[in-house]
């Protein structure tokens, strides 16, 4: 449908979401909807196409309720999922709409357990967080809602592209000679809202006098400030007691000093999870598995590097991608899924070298 006054495209939405059970839940929901989602109608203006949301309390049918959201479905070019509550009509709708081959936007509560939330074959979508919180209010913050808005435009623009059938343009990288010249600190101070990372040894990263960039006009450490403002920050690290351990001190030509090495991944940790043993936004897990990827995501971007024999991975070539295409995101997210969720994956508070 084409709109005679400016020939902008009209796109149609289908949203998946909770409804709630009872007066408060409900209230919740609807003020979502409303607020972050209905409310986003201003921002479409000048991006050369509109977009109406269908959700079935709110579309009239004299089919039956699955007939009429199949219809609806059907009917849609994107399908926005709320994943918040494992809701399963969500799931079965997502299902539906992913046989139909409807791009999939997902978005959740920020607060909820990512291995929980998102079960490998969901990582493969474009995800976006919201601060769930905010919505208790009545009405909502508008600037923290704006900004939630905002950052899901981008997926709603690259969903509205595939529909068009526009070609994609390719992620951007960039491919730097270790982990100084990719600038990793600089990138981490500046994060404003997830710092994911999995790596064998924290060393690198727990120098609380090297490890440092420049904010707010002064050098800092540089996982301080985003760690006061409460960004999200999630590390693996490798067990130290690991099997694994004892090869990788090999692979680095350290085999006659494995006991030094494992003290130095055990001395590392501490010192991370003690400088932040209060913050209820930083959670360290320690695994016991191979290491596949030395990678962190911070906010939309992917650093990662290559592991290999006899040289550590922070001295090897460096990417740093884009992470809002597709395959970067899938690819990390399902690696770090995983790794978290191994049974034997656990939080750093539960081994006795991690405590004071």
């Amino acid at each position: 449908m084409v709109r005679a006054k400016d020939s902008e495209k009209i796109f149609e939405m289908f949203v998946s979401m909770p409804y709630g059970k009872d007066d408060e839940s409900k209230n919740y929901w609807n003020r979502f909807y409303h607020h972050a989602i209905t409310g986003m109608k201003p921002l479409f203006e000048g991006r050369g196409y509109s977009l109406n949301f269908l959700r079935p309390k709110e579309m009239p049918s004299a089919l039956k309720l699955k007939e009429s959201v199949k219809e609806l479905i059907n009917r849609c070019d994107i399908c926005l999922g709320v994943i918040t509550g494992l809701n399963p009509n969500v799931f079965w709708e997502l299902g539906y709409a992913d046989s139909k081959g409807k791009p999939i936007i997902l978005i959740v509560d920020e607060v909820v357990d990512e291995a929980e939330y998102s079960p490998v074959l969901i990582v493969e979508v474009l995800k976006e967080f919201y601060e769930g919180k905010m919505f208790h209010q009545d009405p909502p913050d508008g600037t923290r809602v704006l900004d939630f808005q905002e950052r899901l435009l981008r997926y709603i623009d690259l969903g509205v592209n595939i529909v068009r059938g526009k070609k994609v343009p390719p992620p951007q990288y960039n491919i730097f000679s270790d982990r100084i010249e990719a600038q990793e600190p600089q990138i981490i101070i500046n994060a404003k809202k997830t710092i994911d990372l999995i790596t064998t040894n924290l060393s690198y990263y727990a120098d609380f006098d090297e490890f440092v960039a420049t904010f707010d006009g002064k050098e800092q450490y540089a996982f301080d400030p985003p760690v006061n403002k409460g960004v999200r920050v999630r590390i693996l690290i490798l067990d130290p007691e690991s099997v694994i351990t004892e090869y990788r001190a090999k692979q680095l030509g350290r085999g006659h000093e494995v006991a030094e090495y494992r003290e130095e991944l055990r001395q590392s940790a501490k010192k991370f999870y003690q400088r932040y043993i209060d913050k209820k936004n930083v959670d360290i897990r320690i695994y016991d598995d191979l290491p596949s990827q030395i990678t962190m995501m911070v906010d939309d971007k992917v650093i990662s590097s290559f592991v290999s024999r006899g040289q550590q991975a922070r001295y090897n070539i460096h990417t740093v991608l884009d992470i809002e295409y597709k395959g970067t995101r899938a690819t990390f997210e399902k690696h770090f899924a995983e790794v978290l969720a191994q049974e034997q994956t656990k939080h750093i508070s539960f081994f006795s070298w991690a405590q004071k």
